[in-house]
């Protein structure tokens, strides 16, 4: 959420404490109840939505890390093994397709990182049946295989949850506008009711709407604004 729209979900939720805890005033209006039910929900689901959106990329972002710092050891690690038995062997096709430490494989794009990993492995794989003394063999091998499907699903996490926050913010949208139009287009009229019969629970109704107001969007405060006439 923009800094705008914290300030005015923070004024809904004053707003919609005052009402609760003027309660015994409004309940026999069944129109106001109704409403407020209404507005109290939009209320919940945009706090959900915002705590959803504070989530964003930033621990997908370290957890993808985390898996890359991973499969680039285990794949070191292998790469050291056969590494080894190639120079032992005069191998130096192998050698020079496995000669990487761990630094190299971290090195790069995300994907260049996962392909060499796939290359050690595979490259591993091909000649597992000399390499039990070097200390690779299939478990190892399963590992590492292991590591970099996990790696590609972290690759890939990034790019969904931007498109989930694009989401997300549609909605918040939509939210914002929904309870705007409670307000004004219901509570604000209904608590007119309450304007002489229930003098105090009238006056901080209309306190919190003019936070509301205060807090509004740019493209809701023009409706919310005329709807604090209703006030006067």
């Amino acid at each position: 959420m923009k800094t705008r729209q914290i300030n005015k979900l923070a004024a809904f939720v004053t707003l919609a404490a005052i009402c609760r805890k003027g309660q015994p005033t409004w309940t026999t209006l069944k129109a106001f109840a109704d409403t407020f039910a209404k507005f109290a929900a939009r209320v919940e689901t945009l706090e959900k939505l915002k705590l959803q959106q504070s989530e964003g990329t930033t621990g997908i972002a370290a957890q993808k890390q985390q898996c890359r710092e991973d499969v680039c050891s285990a794949g070191a690690t292998v790469a050291g093994g056969v590494l080894a038995w190639a120079e032992d062997t005069g191998n130096l096709e192998v050698a020079g397709k496995v000669d990487f430490s761990e630094s190299d494989l971290l090195q790069g794009r995300d994907m260049a990182s996962r392909d060499k990993c796939q290359t050690v492995h595979d490259v591993a794989e091909e000649n597992v049946a000399s390499l039990g003394k070097y200390g690779v063999d299939e478990d190892v091998l399963e590992d590492l295989q292991e590591k970099v499907t996990v790696y590609d699903e972290c690759i890939s996490k990034p790019r969904e949850a931007i498109a989930t926050g694009k989401t997300v913010t549609k909605q918040i949208a939509t939210e914002f506008r929904a309870a705007d139009r409670l307000l004004s287009k219901g509570l604000d009229g209904l608590s007119l009711k309450f304007k002489k019969s229930a003098p105090g629970f009238y006056q901080d109704y209309w306190n919190a709407r003019r936070i509301v107001d205060i807090a509004a969007t740019h493209d809701t405060a023009g409706e919310t604004s005329d709807a604090t006439k209703k006030a006067a």
